[in-house]
């Protein structure tokens, strides 16, 4: 019998569901180990209250937010670095160097991050910024790039440049 894709997904979501609840009772009852599940069991045993569902969507909201994330990362990444060839030189005379490696990773995140638009945000009250106004109850987005290319903040904020020193992104 074949599934619906919609049934297949449901299918996955249960199973994967059955194994955390399968991990969450050895975690708890037989064998924790030095993990971020067992650390989510034990901050719901020490009084920060996770209910069992909450523990569930906690860990699916991190597995699906840090899957895409990592993946946007690493793609935008290996662009930017294909894009940028100089850089892509200097990264690899330099991969055993931890410093320019950690610079690398900060100005990867910041020229060209895994999320460029914030979800919407609705404004509360009227503010005024840069001489925009922004009317309460309008929909407001931050742009990361943007921010991330600020001329104000970087200094050639469009060149791609891995020793950038401050890097102060968002």
């Amino acid at each position: 019998m074949l599934l619906s894709d919609q049934e297949t997904v449901r299918q996955a979501i249960t199973e994967f569901s059955d194994y955390l609840h399968r991990q969450i009772d050895i975690r708890r009852n037989v064998e924790p180990v030095d993990d971020l599940l067992t650390g989510l069991i034990f901050a719901e045993d020490k009084g920060d209250k996770l209910s069992r569902q909450e523990l569930l969507s906690m860990v699916f909201l991190l597995v699906t937010a840090g899957y895409e994330t990592m993946v946007n990362f690493l793609a935008n990444s290996i662009l930017t670095l294909f894009d940028n060839r100089d850089q892509l030189c200097l990264l690899q005379k330099n991969i055993d160097n931890p410093v320019i490696l950690k610079s690398a990773i900060e100005e990867m995140l910041r020229y060209n991050g895994p999320s460029h638009v914030t979800l919407p945000s609705w404004a509360f009250e009227d503010v005024k910024i840069r001489n925009k106004e922004i009317r309460k109850g309008n929909i407001v987005h931050a742009v990361l790039l943007a921010a991330n290319r600020d001329p104000l903040v970087f200094d050639n904020p469009n060149q791609f440049d891995i020793l950038r020193q401050p890097n102060k992104h968002i």
